[in-house]
């Protein structure tokens, strides 16, 4: 026998969901309502692990607790990444998501987006391209393909990076200092400090590129 209370917690869960999916697209790094809505989505959680622990097999208007639980971390992943910036976060939540339930179409396409930020075009295409089988009709699926599509590898690279270009040409610049400080014959601080400045270079381009 179905559980009502079970239900019941679904019911509220789908409310406060919905009221963030309304909210979502108007806290593009706005921090502050950012973490409003992700207190929302923790709510709505509890409510759904509540309904599980009640009746595993509780459904609300066709949705099971699968569904609800991709649909909770979908939104809080697409926050997190366009309202906090944390895009490590965003992704380990989106590919939660989709292992609950890979038919969301939106949580394709927020993940594609993401890996398309940090540089990784083969695995951006591959989510944007299941959006797109999901949800065939939707031209700003279209659009995101065929933009990311279009840039090449090093173009990808230079749109996720979230540095001082400055501070990187900098580094760089010292460190080429260096080489030729070795081919002038200063082999010993040539190489030192082409171990730091190209070191320092490398690491602040990965840090600021995830």
């Amino acid at each position: 026998m179905v559980s009502t209370e079970a239900i019941a917690c679904l019911k509220l869960a789908h409310s406060y969901l919905v009221e963030v999916d309304n909210a979502e697209q108007h806290i593009i790094g706005d921090a502050g309502g950012s973490t409003n809505l992700i207190r929302q989505i923790d709510l709505a959680m509890k409510q759904i692990e509540k309904a599980e622990q009640l009746d595993s097999g509780a459904v609300f208007e066709g949705l099971d607790i699968a569904y609800f639980k991709a649909w909770a971390l979908g939104d809080k992943g697409f926050i997190e990444n366009v309202g906090l910036g944390k895009r490590a976060s965003a992704i380990s939540n989106l590919k939660k998501a989709i292992e609950l339930c890979n038919d969301l179409h939106y949580n394709h396409h927020a993940l594609g987006i993401i890996y398309a930020q940090t540089g990784e075009k083969a695995k951006a295409l591959e989510h944007l391209k299941r959006a797109i089988e999901l949800a065939p009709d939707n031209m700003e699926y279209r659009k995101d393909l065929d933009r990311i599509d279009n840039i090449s590898g090093a173009g990808m690279k230079a749109v996720a990076f979230r540095g001082s270009w400055k501070a990187l040409l900098i580094l760089i610049g010292l460190a080429v200092l260096c080489i030729i400080m070795i081919f002038s014959g200063t082999v010993g601080g040539g190489i030192l400090g082409l171990v730091l400045f190209g070191g320092s270079a490398a690491i602040y381009w990965r840090i600021k590129t995830r």
